[in-house]
């Protein structure tokens, strides 16, 4: 059993919830509190791979997710992704990509564009992972919670710091 954790938490089901992705054999289940969402076709879409991106593509190849495709509107971007990690799949249109049969996408784009992707995803279905700050407005982050739960979907929000020795220390 290969177990790794992403700095992640549930922002709009489970807050503070932790997001374990969880590798036995070829099955992969991502854990969250006490439920389990199984990954179908083993693929996860990354939407934005600048600098942070491609941090997520690494960290999701050494957790062993082999099935990855990524979008970005900068094609340099999808260059410079593809040279580095020739195994990922790459999409240059958006629509097209959103066509895919992701098991999850991550949004790793600037924060201005978190609220329409994120509302494009969900309506496409999709459980997603949003780079923090989820968006920019409580207002935009009450809908987004709303459209999840209406689709039967989550929608989680990046926070590296969650165990940072200074946050443990605080809670101390």
């Amino acid at each position: 059993l290969y177990l790794s954790y992403l700095w992640l938490f549930i922002w709009s089901i489970r807050p503070l919830s932790l997001l374990y992705s969880l590798k036995t054999g070829i099955t992969h289940k991502v854990f969250i509190t006490n439920q389990y969402i199984k990954l179908k076709n083993n693929q996860i879409g990354i939407i934005g791979v600048g600098y942070w991106g491609t941090n997520i593509v690494n960290v999701l190849q050494k957790i062993g997710v082999n099935n990855i495709c990524c979008y970005d509107k900068i094609s340099n971007n999808l260059k410079e992704i593809k040279n580095k990690f020739p195994k990922v799949k790459i999409e240059n249109n958006y629509e097209r990509f959103l066509t895919y049969n992701h098991d999850g996408i991550i949004i790793a784009v600037d924060t201005n564009s978190h609220f329409q992707i994120a509302k494009d995803c969900l309506n496409k279905g999709f459980n997603i992972f949003v780079e923090k700050p989820v968006t920019n407005s409580a207002k935009k982050l009450k809908f987004l919670t709303k459209l999840a739960r209406s689709k039967n979907l989550f929608i989680m929000g990046g926070y590296i710091y969650f165990y940072n020795d200074y946050i443990k220390y605080i809670k101390k």
